[in-house]
């Protein structure tokens, strides 16, 4: 697979009694017959018995596309100036760009792995703060700090380093995943917007704060001061409730950016179907030859193939939405715009193709065709409604994160005065 950035390292050793002179990386694209080459600097190496070789072959220059795959070697000539020089090459290699398909599929398995590792995160925060409020009743009922309650602070400790791991993680695949979208113009401004939200979200988890905390309060259990203690306890606790919130709202916004996600890849492949469809409609009308239509025929059943499957992914989709609202208008979309009924139409007209009726055959092209732009303004519909909708919930969300941390605030005002007081 070709990296995102075009750039692939190349490694390989070389060896002749003469002497290794040259190298080169030879390659062409599907369906090209020539080799293009490029000359591989070896610099001082050059004119070596034996030499080791490493570089950076950077492709940002060729001309590619989504489905293109390449075939380079590597070859060498060695020093020989009596008989002339000798040449070795490598095995052919294959390089494949990936297509749209490919990209949305593992932008897909990343968004798993990130809800994932925040859902795990948010039970190893929820296990801390049971620990630390089971410590605090204890406390409540005796000044005294026994081997139990040692443990459960070990406990509490190794969950935050837990969490810290899985954050760390879960913001690297984010960086990966957003720097894909970007390089690729997979995504509307919106998700990426939401991503970098999430980022910041991740980022705001002051587990510096929360670690600093838990240090107070193994302190203040080595130095059996039950104040101290009790002090410690409630930071604690306060610190880990604000660090579920902020996961929580990182995984609703993970789940948002995974349902946009899904809508818009049904959106574009409406559209690259319907495009494939106008296309053919148009060679179909100036076509004359038999042969002709024999192959517009062949094109035109694949593309029936395409739009059962896309049936499919519609139906799933809607199976899998948790907003009822937005799975029924997805369910009222598909079954209003059937792709099981663009298929039949299609169908239709391939057979009309085989048989060379060109003017049947159009009649049934057109029909899949405004029943693809019917589902494709549809589908757009909705996506607007999604975004609407999630603009709205990100202001609602904002308004509770500024009112959970006002409260908060109040708390720990409320228990410093506390404290004051019994001192």
């Amino acid at each position: 697979m070709l990296p995102r950035n075009f750039k692939v390292d190349l490694g390989f050793t070389a060896a002749d009694d003469y002497g290794v002179n040259r190298a080169a990386v030879y390659w062409r694209k599907s369906g090209h017959e020539k080799f293009s080459g490029a000359r591989i600097p070896l610099g001082p190496h050059a004119g070596k018995r034996e030499l080791i070789v490493l570089y950076e072959w950077d492709l940002d220059g060729v001309e590619l596309f989504p489905g293109d795959y390449l075939e380079y070697f590597i070859q060498v000539e060695d020093n020989n100036t009596v008989t002339g020089p000798g040449v070795a090459r490598s095995r052919v290699f294959h390089l494949s760009v990936p297509t749209m398909a490919e990209l949305y599929r593992s932008v897909e398995e990343e968004g798993t792995k990130q809800t994932d590792l925040v859902q795990e995160a948010i039970k190893e925060g929820r296990e801390l703060k049971e620990r630390i409020e089971k410590i605090s009743r204890e406390m409540k009922k005796t000044d005294e700090v026994d081997w139990s309650q040692q443990k459960e602070i070990d406990k509490a400790v190794a969950s935050q380093e837990k969490i810290q791991e899985k954050l760390e993680e879960m913001q690297k695949s984010l960086d990966d995943t957003l720097e894909s979208l970007s390089e690729n113009r997979m995504t509307s401004q919106e998700i990426g917007e939401k991503m970098e939200e999430i980022n910041r979200l991740i980022e705001e988890i002051n587990s510096e704060e929360l670690n600093k905390y838990i240090e107070e309060m193994q302190k203040a259990m080595e130095k059996l001061d039950p104040e101290e203690i009790r002090k410690a306890l409630e930071n604690v606790n306060m610190s880990a409730e604000d660090m579920l919130r902020s996961l929580e709202r990182t995984e609703s916004l993970l789940k948002e950016i995974q349902r946009e996600q899904a809508v818009e890849e049904m959106v574009r492949k409406t559209r690259d179907l319907l495009e494939a469809q106008e296309k053919l409609t148009e060679e179909t009308t100036s076509a004359d030859e038999e042969n002709e239509m024999d192959g517009l025929s062949q094109e035109q059943e694949e593309l029936a193939e395409r739009a059962d499957e896309l049936q499919k992914e519609l139906d799933e989709l809607a199976n899998k939405m948790e907003d009822q609202e937005l799975a029924d208008e997805m369910k009222e979309a598909s079954q209003k715009n059937s792709m099981s009924q663009t298929s039949k139409e299609m169908k239709e007209a391939s057979s009309q193709l085989q048989q060379g009726q060109k003017s049947e055959a159009q009649s049934h092209q057109e029909k899949a065709q405004e029943n693809m732009i019917s589902l494709f303004k549809s589908l757009a519909n909705l996506q607007m409604q999604m975004k609407s909708s999630s603009s709205r919930q990100v202001a609602m969300n904002l308004q509770r994160l500024a009112n959970s941390t006002l409260e908060i605030s109040f708390k720990q005002e409320a228990l410093t005065h506390e404290l004051r007081q019994q001192m």
